[in-house]
């Protein structure tokens, strides 16, 4: 497994990142940024992705 300083938020697996999270090398925020991001950069042409919901995915993080 790649250490949490190091990590791809875009390639690791759920394990990898929820190793992370414990570790607090990253926030969960952090991750759910990437991901958000991720379905911006690719779902244009697919299309997959129908409602967005970022600011409540974002305010997940700060509940706990």
């Amino acid at each position: 497994m790649p250490r949490p300083d190091n990590l791809d938020l875009n390639s690791a697996g759920a394990g990898e990142l929820a190793a992370a999270v414990r570790a607090r090398a990253t926030r969960a925020l952090a991750l759910c940024d990437a991901a958000i991001a991720r379905i911006e950069r690719l779902d244009g042409p697919v299309n997959a992705v129908i409602a967005r919901f970022r600011a409540r995915a974002r305010a997940g993080d700060r509940l706990r």
